[in-house]
């Protein structure tokens, strides 16, 4: 899928389109009562300023309010959203949703790295609001070249949908970099390429980006960790020491606690919950839940001087 060609053609239709924008009421844009909300308010003291001079760029949702999926009689509702203003994203916007999967992942867990707690807390929270939380460049690293990622909290107007639903987790929205918001760019402006998508199921639109979801199935099928002689010499030390105590069956495990690597050894663990890997007859253990934060990173485990130990192949 071209994603960049669907994004030029979103751009000029929303360039001939503006005229159509001054003529929506006031009372469209934003939801019922917003003045009182101090978020909203903020957002609809620039609603007017995003919709004429703002950048139609991609977002991504991480979560929405249920009813946005399915027909129904609310008009406003609550949606999560990450996007950039990176460049890089015109045409990679698959890797804002693989990132948006990482993030809701994190909803209603307590033990997470400390970076990733402000997203955790609120998406958890789901009644809170927020405007350009960013996403630390070392989690977005672990799945794009991209960069500047931000959450974003915004209404969703049904009428302002193809057929009033969200059909899947990708949508145009409107930015600006002298603005902390960004808001929804009404369907009546999308280009036919992207309102064609819209028309489609939620499987058929999975089937489009296979080719992302066969590269993320490689990936964690591909051998994911190695280690250098340095640390397995001082593994096999440490099993050494410890064999009469444990037993005889002894695994490696590498696991975050509190949001800092940890390494433990045991004697029996359920390896259904692990992913794992023979070095040298040593088995290394990673819990399943512990994986996305540690793709793409070198865990040191000889000093604390270098990076020698283990690296966790992205």
């Amino acid at each position: 899928m071209n994603y960049k060609q669907i994004l030029r053609e979103t751009r000029k239709s929303f360039s001939r389109r503006k005229g159509f924008l001054n003529r929506i009421k006031e009372e469209d844009k934003l939801p019922p009562n917003s003045g009182r909300d101090s978020f909203f308010h903020d957002l609809w003291r620039f609603d007017n300023f995003l919709l004429q001079k703002g950048k139609v760029i991609w977002a991504s949702t991480i979560q929405a309010n249920s009813d946005l999926y399915v027909i129904r009689d609310s008009s406003w509702l609550g949606e999560e959203v990450i996007c950039s203003d990176d460049p890089y994203f015109d045409d990679h916007p698959e890797e804002l949703m693989e990132i948006s999967k990482m993030l809701f992942k994190l909803k209603g867990r307590d033990n997470v790295p400390s970076i990733l707690k402000p997203i955790c807390d609120h998406i958890t929270d789901e009644y809170t609001r927020q405007s350009g939380l960013i996403v630390h460049p070392n989690v977005v690293r672990k799945i794009s070249q991209g960069q500047s990622v931000k959450t974003y909290s915004i209404p969703i107007a049904r009428k302002h949908l193809p057929d009033s639903i969200l059909s899947v987790p990708l949508l145009p929205v409107l930015y600006h970099e002298d603005v902390k918001y960004v808001t929804m760019l009404p369907s009546t402006c999308w280009g036919a390429q992207l309102k064609e998508i819209w028309k489609l199921s939620q499987s058929t639109f999975n089937d489009l980006i296979s080719e992302n979801e066969i590269y993320e199935r490689k990936r964690r099928n591909r051998p994911f960790l190695s280690a250098t002689t340095p640390a397995i010499r001082k593994l096999e030390q440490l099993i050494s020491e410890n064999a009469e105590s444990i037993g005889p069956s002894v695994v490696v495990v590498i696991h975050l606690e509190n949001g800092s690597e940890r390494l433990a050894l045991a004697g029996t663990i359920d390896e259904q919950n692990y992913k794992t890997k023979v070095i040298d007859g040593i088995k290394i253990c990673v819990p399943n839940n512990d994986l996305d934060q540690f793709w793409g990173t070198t865990m040191d485990y000889v000093t604390r001087n270098t990076s020698a130990g283990f690296v966790f192949t992205k």
